[in-house]
């Protein structure tokens, strides 16, 4: 027998699932989704419980994929609960560790302006459009795509998908409402197997080692097949090298879900005690200590280097124009352990493991086009992108 006026299940307190039903005269069921924000008491040690009740990915075991946008998410969750409850009427649900902490307000403090935010999947057309009509665009960045090499060699079909599809939507719909300056956000991995270091814009692309770079390879013929079909397209294909760090204010950082697929921020997991060790995968390359070589880059300096490339297509007459944006020096992974564990002095333990599928030994860039043609060159140093990177998660755990 319930004892309480205010429960449907004998608790002492008016519970969220009684006022649910006496409001909506019927059962009601939370959709679980998944809006891959952070949360600042992610181990419970900032108040009783938080998101220790939540499971490693951080928002629940049956809340929606993360790359699906919300209302995506509720139709898919809403679905399955169909088959259990057919008769139950469905609310919206923000799980554990997904949180009101996003980033918009802090990239607005950051950057002192305000600017509207749609949250759409860019393979809906429909919705595409709605941001063209509502908004007089005249150049269009896009970053829109999944990005983890060693996720990539897993989910080909999803990787294909999203990052090939959702840009031929998007540049579809930029052509229907006259929107022709485009910057495409590719990778140093539509080098595939490099065959000469450090590389230049003139190197010999393809054979690509993971359906990640492959996506982006594909990505920038489609654009080189648009231009040489109607050559008023103004396009800037930015080749990244390995972005890492974060704002220097520490508002806004790197913020995987569950394990992190990319080195800095596992790296920082480590330091900050969530997760045990690093994993370093591969100690056999041709590099001076046997561990992967990669040419790090501030993501600051990058997001310059997409503005000085939106000044080259406002002054520029028609033209497709391709530049790397590196800073020209390699470090290997264990390089990065030392300079993270000298910029923060934290300790950072790891394990050798087998090499991951799809990695290579050495990649760096030649920046100098970039420099010429821009006007743009790499000026934050290594110590930079790792104390940046911490500052951000001691701000974030305050």
């Amino acid at each position: 027998m319930n004892q309480f006026k205010y429960s449907l299940d004998n608790k002492r307190y008016h519970t969220y699932n009684y006022y649910l039903k006496n409001k909506y005269h019927q059962k009601v069921a939370k959709v679980a989704l998944n809006a891959d924000f952070t949360c600042p008491n992610r181990d419970g040690t900032k108040g009783y419980g938080g998101c220790i009740f939540c499971s490693s990915s951080g928002s629940g075991d049956y809340a929606g994929n993360v790359h699906d946008h919300s209302e995506k998410q509720f139709q898919t969750i809403s679905q399955v609960m169909k088959r259990k409850w057919p008769e139950c009427a469905y609310i919206a649900y923000f799980q554990a560790n997904t949180n009101t902490y996003g980033p918009l307000d802090k990239i607005k403090k950051i950057t002192g302006k305000d600017f509207k935010f749609y949250e759409i999947d860019y393979l809906d057309k429909e919705k595409l459009e709605k941001v063209f009509e509502e908004n007089k665009i005249e150049a269009v960045m896009n970053f829109a795509g999944y990005k983890s090499v060693g996720e990539s060699v897993k989910k080909p079909i999803e990787y294909y998908t999203n990052n090939i599809s959702g840009c031929l939507v998007l540049l579809d719909t930029m052509r229907k409402y006259n929107v022709k300056k485009f910057i495409f956000s590719s990778s140093a991995t539509v080098y595939g197997e490099p065959e000469r270091i450090p590389l230049t814009e003139d190197c010999k692309t393809g054979g690509t080692t993971n359906p990640y770079g492959t996506t982006k390879l594909f990505i920038e013929q489609i654009l080189k097949d648009i231009y040489a079909s109607d050559n008023t397209w103004d396009i800037c294909i930015l080749r990244y090298f390995n972005p890492v760090g974060a704002h220097e204010s520490g508002l806004i950082g790197e913020e995987p879900q569950g394990i992190p697929n990319n080195l800095m921020p596992y790296v920082v997991r480590v330091a900050n005690g969530e997760l045990k060790e690093l994993s370093v995968f591969g100690n056999d390359y041709n590099t001076h200590d046997g561990t992967g070589v990669r040419d790090y880059i501030h993501v600051v300096d990058l997001a310059k280097g997409h503005i000085s490339a939106l000044d080259k297509l406002d002054k520029e007459k028609q033209g497709l124009f391709i530049y790397n944006l590196g800073t020209g020096t390699g470090y290997s992974v264990l390089d990065m352990v030392k300079a993270f564990e000298n910029a923060t002095g934290k300790d950072v333990p790891y394990k050798i493991t087998t090499r991951r599928p799809g990695d290579i030994a050495t990649c760096y860039a030649d920046p100098k086009k970039a420099k010429e043609e821009l006007g743009w060159q790499a000026t934050k140093t290594l110590d930079d992108m790792c104390r940046d990177s911490w500052t951000y998660i001691e701000n974030r755990d305050k």
